[in-house]
């Protein structure tokens, strides 16, 4: 491990929401959502470049863990702000992040076929965990893509969709495409339900999951959506606590 290294994921990770100090007891043995997208982004220079990874890194963890509940997590509170409700009862705001474990992490990334970046083998090295690395035991042909993203247009997604009917939303530039593409369709008042009828038709999925993935696609888009997407609040009245997600 460089010095330069661990201070980039040391500095990384204090800039986080809920932030992480590293000590002299090194990396923890669990990371919330934003620190483990920070760290696998962290070695790129390209700040546009990188700011669209950790999104679409937080959205796919956030999805594995809370959607598709395949990715094992525990969600700790770290903030509560009070709030009275009109008709005088009381109760909080409570703020958790998504925690979770290297090693559960890494057999994430392995069974999408990711690699770790240079920040975040510091975490899974300091955890003893193995750092995911490419299979090559079945080369791909010559002619195939690295990556199917970015998808180009509606055209490119309807493909990839039908390719690849359980893939996660999160993933790329799907979400974006899809949101363009009902707009332009009910563009001048034209009816939303016909159109995502139609759109649904052609991805070959029910309209209730095409309405679905499209929440998705507004929440992120929505300016006052949280800017830290791995946190979960939930309101608390009367003193009563939250219930622990498993």
């Amino acid at each position: 491990m460089s010095a330069a290294d661990f201070g980039r994921a040391r500095l990384l990770l204090s800039q986080e929401t809920p932030p992480i100090y590293l000590n002299h007891e090194g990396f923890p043995a669990r990371l919330h959502i934003g620190a483990i997208a920070a760290l696998q982004t962290g070695h790129l220079d390209d700040e546009v470049k990188r700011a669209k990874q950790y999104e679409d890194l937080c959205s796919a963890l956030i999805h594995a863990a809370r959607e598709a509940l395949t990715l094992p997590f525990e969600d700790l509170e770290y903030r509560r702000e009070p709030w009275v409700e009109s008709n005088g009862k009381f109760g909080f705001h409570v703020t958790a992040a998504a925690w979770i474990d290297a090693a559960d992490v890494a057999g994430w990334l392995q069974s999408h076929g990711d690699v770790c970046g240079p920040l975040l083998a510091l975490w899974f090295k300091a955890r003893g965990v193995a750092c995911p690395e490419r299979q090559h035991h079945h080369p791909a042909p010559a002619a195939a893509p690295a990556s199917a993203f970015p998808l180009a247009d509606w055209a490119a997604l309807v493909t990839y969709r039908k390719a690849n009917p359980g893939k996660d939303w999160g993933f790329g530039n799907q979400l974006d495409i899809l949101g363009t593409e009902l707009a332009q369709r009910t563009a001048g008042g034209k009816g939303k339900s016909a159109a995502q009828a139609a759109m649904a038709g052609e991805l070959n999925m029910s309209r209730q999951a095409l309405c679905k993935a499209l929440g998705r696609q507004r929440k992120r888009a929505s300016p006052s959506a949280t800017p830290f997407p791995s946190e979960s609040v939930t309101a608390v009245r009367d003193g009563k606590r939250p219930r622990k997600a498993a």
